[in-house]
């Protein structure tokens, strides 16, 4: 089965009801653990996840995994894939919505701060990451 025949089944065994459903994709999430494309099934799962969320689940996780509503692993993957392309001197960044490569010139040296009482800096110090300020 392609992924998009596997994701129309999934999406066909969804009850609307967020409790049961999470239940459920993470079930479809293991039996698809081993398939030839588990890894684009898995990652289709994790976007239909997403999107079943209560608005304020998926507020709370915005802030969290997602940068510019890109996914941070998809970032990191493309960060992984200038890294195995050896093209050094470049960072990722999310532009408009599109992941892209900067290259370090034009970002180096340039200070970009973080207000200490913004509400994702004070959520992060709730659950007890620390920024040395402390």
């Amino acid at each position: 089965m392609t992924t998009d025949e596997i994701m129309k089944k999934i999406r066909e065994g969804l009850t609307g009801e967020y409790s049961v459903d999470m239940v459920y994709l993470e079930s479809q999430a293991d039996k698809y653990r081993s398939a030839k494309n588990a890894k684009e099934i898995g990652s289709a799962i994790a976007d239909l996840a997403y999107e079943i969320l209560p608005d304020d689940k998926r507020e709370v996780l915005n802030k969290m995994m997602y940068i510019d509503g890109k996914r941070l692993d998809v970032v990191f993957a493309e960060a992984n894939k200038l890294i195995q392309e050896k093209k050094y001197g470049y960072m990722v960044a999310v532009k408009n919505n599109e992941i892209t490569e900067v290259p370090l010139e034009v970002v180096a040296g340039k200070l970009k701060t973080v207000d200490p009482n913004c509400s994702m800096i004070q959520e992060a110090k709730m659950i007890g990451i620390s920024f040395g300020d402390e």
